[in-house]
């Protein structure tokens, strides 16, 4: 599991980095479409696309789980 593991935390470096260095709003941004120069990017990140991410990657971790169980 640690493989897997470190590779969500990779993506979700990988998709940071690649949402600051393109400041344009685009449908695979991190951040929300109201980007602004005085919101740190912390406050601009979309709750709703990391949440739906991580559920995404939950649901294919239990289904590992559960086939590593049998």
């Amino acid at each position: 599991m640690k493989p897997y593991l470190i590779g969500i935390f990779l993506f979700y470096c990988v998709w940071f980095i690649a949402s600051a260095i393109f400041p344009d709003p685009v449908w695979w941004s991190l951040f929300s479409s109201d980007r602004t120069t005085h919101t740190p990017l912390t406050e601009q990140i979309s709750l709703v696309k990391v949440f739906i991410t991580s559920l995404v990657f939950m649901g294919i971790w239990a289904l590992i789980r559960q086939r590593h169980s049998k």
